[in-house]
């Protein structure tokens, strides 16, 4: 197994694995539950294009954004690409579409890389296969705080 196949399988597993992935976290999610912010973070700054901080709807926007960046940032490489602003949605139904097509787009732009391109130098210093790597800890990182939404919103104060 090639490194970029090992890279690619890691990738999948975050999407797909039957626990612990970001598939498991929003299975039978609903708009209430997505949209629900809990109280600590209130105090936080709302980010022009996202929804509420602390939501698993803001999840839901962020992370089809930052796909949107790395594939600007494989495809340019090793300029520096372009900002772009984070998908529009409507609805978590929405969100979740814009995230597997998001996805799905920064699949193919690993898997158009050469094994030889992982090691090319991205506008920032790191490397290609150092971006790669970092998908997969993001989507744990962000699947693992989808989960605690979950918690937070299944036992939420109701009387406040």
């Amino acid at each position: 197994m090639t490194c970029k196949d090992e890279m690619l399988a890691s990738y999948d597993a975050a999407w797909d694995r039957e626990w612990e992935s970001l598939q498991s976290v929003l299975k039978n999610l609903t708009e209430e539950e997505a949209r629900y912010q809990h109280p600590s973070y209130s105090g936080e700054p709302h980010e022009p294009g996202l929804p509420p901080p602390g939501s698993i709807y803001w999840h839901l926007v962020h992370l089809p954004h930052c796909y949107r960046h790395y594939v600007n940032i494989i495809r340019s490489r090793p300029a520096e690409p372009a900002e772009v602003p984070p998908p529009a949605s409507q609805s978590v139904e929405e969100a979740i579409a814009n995230l597997l097509l998001d996805r799905a787009d920064l699949r193919d732009a690993i898997a158009e890389l050469s094994e030889e391109q992982l090691d090319e130098k991205l506008y920032y210093g790191g490397t290609v296969v150092d971006l790669v790597r970092g998908t997969v800890r993001h989507d744990a990182w962000h699947g693992g705080q989808i989960a605690v939404a979950r918690r937070l919103y299944r036992t939420r104060d109701r009387s406040v």
